[in-house]
């Protein structure tokens, strides 16, 4: 930290001289002297918070003078400097002025060097390391978890450097950061404020390596070395008073005995230090080579982050009168049994990276540190928040993360170590898991229920007793003498069996499961043990939770904790990993596990089997709606996959990430957003009641009886679903889309959608679609339109991937999904009744419900019953008009039930002068409609789907569907398919060559089949069965 240096003059007659230049006009060509300075106690940089500051330098024979900011002057040996020419470090000479954004000292005798790096983004970076010392520190954290070496500034006038009395500054895109000799301490300045210090409490502090001296003990060396005395009279060796003895300089910090440097006891066990080296000689090399430094926020007073902790997502303060922990959090990966629901304790995985966030700004700090690391949060006033980090080894590599807003401080993050990778797209739907399927026949058997009880699944997971003896990737031949048929059979309907291995090198793993197939397959890691920069690698879980209230509770802030820290791909053990949970219990684990990025059911070998399927009623139910909402909503999960893989916004989202000015939100962790689509706040995702909040946000209670949870959707957004419910997520593919636009107060609305195919590394060739959806008001009319979005910014649909004139609208994957159409829109929140509603110039027919205005008081609009709802109004209608709708004049009695669910109507309606018909309802309004044109037989399968799942209806309601089936059954059946017809299963290729097909959607129970009628015949039909789709 010198603001001086030396330019050394020739004479004419040959002789030099030494003058004293500003060091920020050293000119290029100019040699740089750095002298040492400091060496106070143990030769550190500081000590506690002073460092030497340069004011004068000459030479007089092979000796520098130099001043420090005490006036004290000092003497250090020529040899003991540093010249560095320019031409051999240019770097150097460029940093000064700030062309490429670095500001190295090099201490020599006091054997650490600091350096200030400013990166093109506005980050910036803050290292010292030990230089010349008895062996070198490990630094290689920051390797592993940076993506790249980031970019650093690259032109002079970028960064204005300046000087002061006691400090250099550098301030560059409005922001300065201010070094300051004595007391030491690094600041950063933003918006007219501190916003970090460094060093503000003096605790910065490098132990250094050095030697153990084995030598005697000093009093033990006086008596062997005196003198005898006569008569053999006692020899007493006389001590220095208490007071004379010299005080130890790092006593603060290392404690003023040697306890622990060399080796450390517990109970009977004895650890020596495993990076010590035992010499010939007398003495030992080793550490000590911890390091601590405070870090203050003088504005925020929420902080959050550095997970893996059992804790609120805004952290609590271990430290001080109001402190919430006894201890610091720790950051060790453990593998800690039934851990603690309210702990500091470290778990499996460790990112230290800290947001401090307030009204006025969001900032982060990453820590490159990966040794044991503690961190004590405490908080100095009402507004601040003071951190203590202390870490067993490696050097100081700090990473300060201007902001200002939380979407800035994710970009930053992200480009300093990589973005989440897009994982494939069944991954994100729904894994069965426990410690052990026992055998092949097992897991044919779970698969088999599955499809019994109508329950989707993507992923059956093995665990680890596959293995013989726990030799992994070996099978146990008994238990699972079949593993390819096994395996196959899994993957017939587009499911995956997946083996687990306890293996945390992740990294590798998923390098290698890409290298092995061509063309490369996205491929699935999980792990429990993570670190800063794993989120590019694969998905994470919080490890072996209990199955008890606390522990389902507190899965949610640990899963925004590491949402905020990058790992975007996480969850939690549905049910608990131990323990037994209730039915309840469980419910409501699948409705938090479902809105959770992994979504696994898990258990522990000695717990009773839970399956989904194995629930009583009313629970197997309530369970299948959630399992089936998952699916419905995986077009939302993808696309904000997509959108974190490229700019490290995280999925799942707190409250102070979209609100971050609402001080109210600061410390939720119980809510949360998903990605950029909305799904919140407003209306109410299944009955569409609507919240008002005020202009400084409002608390609003939403009821919540067990079959329903808190899911709303976000004025001014539009929501993409697949309704149509499949055993698997591939089974989707070419399932149609529904639309359901929640308008804000100005009666504007937009979405997303991203596709690709899901599983390969196509998308980043250009074969993808990115579409954008927007509703905008104008001139007394809601303008409902469809753009392309990789065509518009090329640039921003892969991570760090230019695909302009790449991208084709017409792509390989979009011409294969041209002819899967939006085919249901659902309009929340106009204003009154539209007069007409066209699309393409088209008038087409729509069904209105109508509504009230929700409160805007804070408090909710009384749930109604649901015949008589009044909230909102509602306008759905096709979009297309090949799939308009007509109003028939058949008579509705025929509808059981209510939902948007395609009922059919008795065949004898089905006539040759008419396509086929069916009803749709949405409770008091229904229409009639028209089927679609007949479905092109050029789409590879699935091409049929069976109909949407039902509402839960009453039991009277429940009563006559039993009567209506039965009727149903007893009544057509026979005559519509004869029993040498009904069980017929036709294959793909038979049903690819029926011309002008159409598909009759069926909803009874227990029927396993779908109807086919051939068009121009009156009663050649066959049937279908559903496991061919």
């Amino acid at each position: 930290m010198y603001n001086h240096f030396v330019e050394k003059v020739e004479q004419p007659d040959g002789s030099a001289t030494w003058e004293l230049r500003p060091l920020w006009q050293r000119a290029a060509g100019v040699a740089l002297v750095i002298v040492a300075g400091g060496c106070f106690g143990v030769g550190m940089l500081v000590t506690r918070n002073r460092c030497v500051r340069l004011v004068e330098l000459r030479e007089a024979g092979k000796k520098v003078y130099f001043e420090n900011a005490a006036g004290k002057t000092w003497m250090v040996p020529k040899d003991d400097c540093v010249l560095v020419p320019n031409k051999s470090d240019k770097w150097m000479d460029m940093a000064v002025k700030g062309e490429r954004g670095r500001f190295k000292l090099h201490l020599r005798g006091a054997e650490f060097e600091l350096e200030v790096r400013v990166h093109e983004d506005g980050v910036f970076r803050i290292r010292a390391d030990q230089v010349g010392g008895l062996r070198k520190r490990y630094d290689e954290a920051a390797s592993w978890a940076l993506i790249r070496e980031p970019l650093l500034v690259n032109d002079a006038a970028k960064i204005e450097w300046s000087k002061g009395q006691d400090t250099i500054s550098g301030v560059y895109l409005g922001r300065t950061i201010q070094i300051q000799y004595n007391p030491f301490k690094i600041t950063l300045i933003q918006n007219g404020g501190e916003e970090i210090v460094l060093n503000g409490q003096g605790l910065f502090h490098l132990e250094h390596f050095r030697q153990k001296q084995t030598e005697p003990s000093q009093s033990q060396s006086a008596a062997e070395n005196a003198e005898p005395t006569p008569d053999g009279a006692e020899q007493i060796v006389m001590q220095a008073p208490e007071a004379e003895k010299r005080v130890k300089a790092s006593a603060w910090f290392e404690g003023e005995e040697e306890d622990g440097y060399w080796e450390e006891t517990f109970k009977t066990w004895t650890d020596s230090k495993p990076k010590g080296i035992v010499t010939a000689s007398p003495f030992v090399s080793h550490c000590p080579e911890s390091l601590s430094l405070d870090v203050t926020f003088p504005r925020s007073s929420y902080v959050y982050g550095i997970p893996q902790h059992a804790a609120p997502l805004a952290l609590p303060p271990t430290t001080g009168p109001d402190a919430f922990f006894d201890d610091p959090y720790r950051l060790w990966n453990l593998d800690v049994f039934e851990y603690e629901a309210s702990s500091t304790m470290s778990l499996y995985g460790s990112i230290p990276l800290l947001h401090a966030h307030s009204e006025h700004s969001t900032l982060g700090l990453f820590n490159a540190a990966a040794s044991e690391t503690w961190v004590d949060v405490s908080h100095p006033s009402e507004k601040s928040t003071l951190t203590h980090w202390i870490s067993e080894s490696g050097i100081l590599d700090v990473f300060l993360l201007p902001g200002p807003t939380p979407a800035d401080v994710f970009a930053q993050y992200a480009r300093l170590t990589g973005t989440p990778v897009l994982p494939a797209q069944w991954a994100l739907a729904y894994h069965q898991c426990r410690w052990n399927y026992i055998s092949s026949e097992d897991i044919r058997g779970v698969q088999k229920k599955f499809d019994e009880e109508d329950m989707p699944v993507d992923v059956l997971w093995l665990d680890i007793e596959y293995s013989e003896d726990h030799k992994y990737f070996i099978w146990n031949e008994k238990q699972f003498p079949d593993p390819v048929d096994m395996i196959n059979d899994v993957a017939a309907i587009g499911r995956k069996a997946s083996r687990q291995t306890p293996s945390d090198i992740h990294n590798q793993t998923a390098r290698a499961l890409i290298a092995r197939e061509t063309p490369a397959k996205r491929p699935f890691v999980l792990s429990r043990s993570f670190y800063a920069g794993s989120q590019r690698h694969g998905a994470i879980w919080t490890g072996d939770n209990m199955g008890t209230w606390e522990h389902m509770a507190v899965g949610i802030p640990m899963v925004l904790s590491n949402s905020i820290a990058g790992m975007s791909f996480v969850g939690a053990d549905v049910g608990g990993f131990f323990g037994n949970p209730p039915p309840e219990m469980l419910v409501r684990w699948y409705q938090v596990g479902a809105f959770a990025p992994f979504f696994r059911a898990h258990a522990h070998i000695d717990t009773k089997r839970r399956e989904p399927y194995l629930l009583d009623e009313p629970y197997k139910s309530i369970v299948r709606k959630i399992l089936r909402l998952r699916y419905s909503l995986l077009p939302v999960w993808y696309t904000a996959f997509r959108e974190t893989s490229v700019t490290g916004m995280p999925v799942l989202r707190p409250q102070y990430v979209m609100f971050p000015k609402d001080p109210a939100g600061f410390a939720l962790d119980n809510q949360y957003y998903l990605g950029s689509s909305g799904l919140l706040v407003y209306y109410d995702y299944f009955d569409y009641t609507t919240y008002h909040g005020g202009r400084h946000g409002a608390t609003v209670v939403v009821p919540a009886p067990l079959e329903r949870f808190p899911l709303l959707i976000r004025g001014g957004s539009i929501i993409p679903t697949r309704e149509r419910p499949r055993r698997s997520s591939p089974l989707m593919k070419f399932d149609p889309f529904t639309l359901t636009i929640a308008l804000d107060d100005n009666g504007n609305a937009r979405g997303e959608l991203y596709l690709d195919d899901g599983v390969s590394y196509s998308h980043e060739t250009g074969k993808l679609v990115w579409r954008e959806f927007k509703a905008e008001t104008a001139g007394g009319a809601v303008k409902i339109t469809s753009a392309d979005l990789a065509q518009a910014k090329p640039t921003e649909v892969v991570d760090s991937t230019d695909l302009a004139g790449v991208y084709k609208p017409s792509n390989p994957f979009a011409s294969s999904m041209s002819n899967v159409k939006v085919e249901k829109v659902v309009v929340l929140g106009l204003k009154s009744k539209p007069k007409a509603v066209k699309a393409s110039g088209v008038e087409v027919e729509w069904n209105w419900v109508d509504g009230t205005k929700g409160k805007s008081s804070g408090s909710p609009t009384p749930t109604p019953r649901r015949r008589d709802r009044q909230e909102p109004k509602e306008l759905v209608f096709k979009p297309l008009p090949d799939t308009s709708l007509r109003v028939l004049k058949t008579p509705v009695q025929q509808v059981r039930r209510e939902g948007w669910d395609p009922i059919p109507f008795p065949f004898d309606l089905f006539s040759k002068k008419d396509t086929p018909s069916f009803i749709r309802t949405h409770d008091e309004g229904s229409f009639e409609g028209q089927a679609p044109s007949p479905l092109p037989l050029s789409l590879p399968p699935p091409v049929f789907s069976s109909s949407p799942q039902y509402e839960e209806a009453s039991e009277d309601e429940d009563d006559q569907d039993d009567e209506d089936d039965t009727e149903w059954q007893t009544k057509y059946l026979p005559s519509m398919f004869p029993p040498n017809q009904r069980r017929k299963s036709l294959s793909l290729q038979e049903i690819a060559s029926m011309p002008n097909l159409w598909v009759i959607h069926w909803d009874l129970d227990n029927i396993e089949w779908i109807a086919l009628e051939e068009p121009g015949t009156s009663s050649s039909v066959r049937s279908v069965g559903l496991d061919k789709f």
